[in-house]
């Protein structure tokens, strides 16, 4: 009677663990098929991602961008096939690892970008680095259900064997926990490093600037460019941004900055941009790209300007009786500075 209970017992196990084997080994197998075959129709996408690293040399770069995908793809159907699964699973598990260390490294450079696997699919591609270590770790979840084979059926339905699922979850929680802290860790020191270079550099362009407006400030805006900014019938101030490029990182995070201003305070303030010789689907393309509502004026005679031409962004405060007020350096996507210009405006609104 014992024998046949124990018989049936171990059927029910082995059916169970193949249930349960065969579904995690097709997701997982899944996940790799589709990033394999993601890294062979987009190989750019997949080699930014490495450079984005910057741990590769170039040889390296190169064979990891040939092969890889076909090793995805090769993992991908030995665990969907179920062929020396728990070994697969165990090398799955080293690659998951390695690329939850990859993310905390590309953190801590000050790199957001995602590992290139999944380009095109939004709900498996990420640049946040936690979405990354949550996706990682969810994977890394699988792989150690498969490596743990035929047991799993067993320690979850078993009560002497409860201690090793307890076991096998903190070990997880551990893994998950610390991979979030070291991200955190590098995303601070990064932020950190990058505050205190980029305070330095604002200091520096706050003082060039500072012995140009001498010459600007208090000014005529039409003494120094007939330029026929837009008119605002209620406008106590006009807010005017010059760009000389559109590849510029800086320019970019300038223009998206003034939108937001525009959409807070453009009732008040009118706020425009004054470009060079782009013509005009540069500029729509550009404005289309980052939802920008405010006028840009195609003008690229204030670019003869000694002040003007010298920076790629500046931001200039004019009242209106086209008196200069202010000159401003670009707030580097900073948050501190552009609380700073924001409580600035505020001031000349008063």
């Amino acid at each position: 009677m014992r024998g046949e209970l124990a018989d049936t017992r171990q059927r029910n196990y082995t059916k169970e663990y193949f249930n349960v084997s065969f579904f995690v080994r097709l997701v997982l197998g899944s996940v790799f098929i589709i990033a394999g075959i993601s890294k062979l129709l987009n190989p750019h996408v997949f080699e930014k991602a490495l450079n984005n690293y910057n741990l590769f040399p170039n040889v390296l770069i190169n064979f990891i961008l040939i092969s890889f995908p076909w090793i995805e793809l090769f993992l991908g159907g030995l665990l969907i096939s179920g062929f020396l699964s728990r070994y697969i699973a165990l090398v799955t598990i080293i690659l998951i690892l390695i690329f939850m260390c990859l993310t905390v490294i590309s953190t801590s450079n000050g790199n957001s970008g995602d590992c290139g696997c999944f380009p095109g699919l939004p709900f498996l591609n990420s640049n946040n680095p936690f979405i990354l270590i949550m996706r990682n770790f969810l994977l890394l979840a699988l792989a150690v259900i498969i490596l743990v084979g035929k047991r799993v059926p067993k320690l979850l339905t078993h009560i002497s064997n409860k201690k090793h699922v307890y076991s096998l979850c903190w070990i997880l929680i551990v893994i998950y926990l610390a991979s979030l802290m070291f991200v955190l860790i590098a995303k601070r020191v990064h932020e950190k490093k990058y505050f205190s270079i980029v305070s330095n550099t604002r200091i520096q362009l706050i003082n060039e600037l500072e012995n140009l407006d001498n010459k600007y400030i208090g000014r005529d805006i039409n003494n120094i460019c007939d330029i026929a900014f837009p008119k605002e019938h209620n406008a106590k101030i006009f807010v005017m941004l010059t760009l000389s490029s559109f590849d510029c990182g800086n320019c970019v995070d300038e223009a998206v900055f003034l939108e937001y201003l525009n959409r807070k305070y453009g009732e008040n303030i009118c706020f425009f941009a004054v470009v060079g010789k782009f013509g005009h689907t540069a500029i729509n393309n550009f404005k289309n790209t980052f939802s920008i509502t405010y006028p840009f004026i195609q003008d690229p005679r204030i670019f003869d300007s000694e002040i003007f031409s010298k920076y790629k962004a500046l931001k200039t405060i004019i009242s209106d009786k086209n008196e200069i007020l202010r000159i401003d350096p670009v707030t580097f996507n900073v948050k501190k500075f552009r609380n700073e210009y924001e409580n600035i405006l505020l001031t000349y609104l008063k």
